[in-house]
């Protein structure tokens, strides 16, 4: 769950941070909440390959034997790395068109903000796929208290660094505005990938190290990641057409509908953390041939998703007027 919801947190808190500028916020908080939100909406869906990953690992483990998937792992962090660089480099060189396309027009203002934000953010993008994937490799592992304590790690350094690079320091740090949020994410992400891969190698029997034979589960691996990567990439269809409607009705709209859309992908990752879980668990009864277990399981998570929609629906709804309330402060 803290791995799903860093990513929207950090974007929140890019949001939250940028209102206190001053000077244009209004702008640069829909400018950061769009970008925010379309690198959020590209590591949901590339970062899938974590929960192919994960599944394989997972089985295995049920099995009692990992060895067959030691070579897999190197191998698919090259290859997510490789398709981060590519994405990123991609989308930031042609986020002009990009924006136009996904948002409609919009104040030039509002596009130089997003614009600055998306750039920079885009460095840490394939970063944010190798800690997924990471991730992945310890939740196949059926640990999840490593994710966990980076995530805080790295949630609490962003935040830190949002302060201190967006407000400045006097006599030591000049206010960086939008570009700060932006570098303080790409820092802590930095942080982040360090942390899991002293954690791989202590606790962990997998390495980073290439072999020169492609692990033959490597097919089975990508099959399950495009499966998952369509289902996600029809859904943001929906989002997309929403940013565009949405930025049709000015700049005050727009920055409001950012910060309710970031609140969105916010729980959803949450509720889907606890899919992720049972993707884990699952796995694992899968290897040991334990199939009671796993059916016990899907009516479990099934319960649990339920009934964390119904109850965070309802913290929202009778939560909104301070919501409002306490995102307008933030915005100054």
């Amino acid at each position: 769950i803290l791995f799903n919801i860093t990513e929207p947190l950090i974007g929140l808190a890019d949001i939250a941070i940028i209102g206190q500028i001053g000077e244009n916020a209004t702008q640069a908080q829909g400018g950061v909440g769009l970008a925010a939100g379309l690198i959020a909406t590209l590591i949901w869906g590339l970062a899938q390959m974590r929960t192919s990953l994960s599944a394989i690992i997972s089985k295995h483990f049920g099995q009692g034997d990992v060895k067959p998937i030691i070579s897999l792992i190197p191998q698919t962090l090259l290859l997510s790395a490789l398709m981060g660089i590519l994405i990123a480099f991609t989308t930031a060189y042609f986020y002009d068109n990009i924006a136009l396309f996904l948002y409609g027009k919009m104040s030039a203002l509002t596009f130089d903000f997003s614009n600055e934000y998306f750039v920079i953010r885009s460095i840490g993008l394939p970063i944010s796929l190798l800690i997924a994937l990471f991730f992945g490799i310890f939740r196949g592992f059926q640990n999840t208290l490593w994710a966990m304590y980076i995530s805080l790690i790295g949630g609490t350094v962003n935040i830190v660094l949002d302060l201190i690079l967006v407000l400045g320091i006097e006599g030591f740090i000049v206010p960086m505005g939008v570009a700060g949020v932006a570098w303080a994410s790409v820092s802590a992400q930095i942080l982040m990938l360090l942390l899991c891969i002293v954690f791989l190698y202590r606790y962990t029997p997998f390495d980073i190290r290439l072999r020169k034979t492609l692990n033959p589960l490597f097919g089975d691996m990508l099959k399950i990641f495009v499966n998952m990567f369509i289902r996600t990439i029809v859904l943001n269809i929906v989002f997309i057409l929403a940013n565009r409607y949405a930025n049709k009705n000015g700049d005050i709209q727009l920055a409001a509908y950012t910060i309710g859309y970031n609140i969105w992908i916010f729980s959803s990752f949450f509720i889907d953390g606890f899919a992720n879980a049972g993707n884990a668990l699952a796995g694992k009864y899968l290897g040991a041939g334990d199939k009671k277990t796993l059916a016990i399981l899907g009516k479990k998570l099934m319960s649990i998703n339920l009934m964390l929609a119904g109850g965070l629906s309802l913290v929202y709804i009778c939560l909104s007027p301070v919501l409002g309330s306490f995102l307008m402060l933030l915005s100054g």
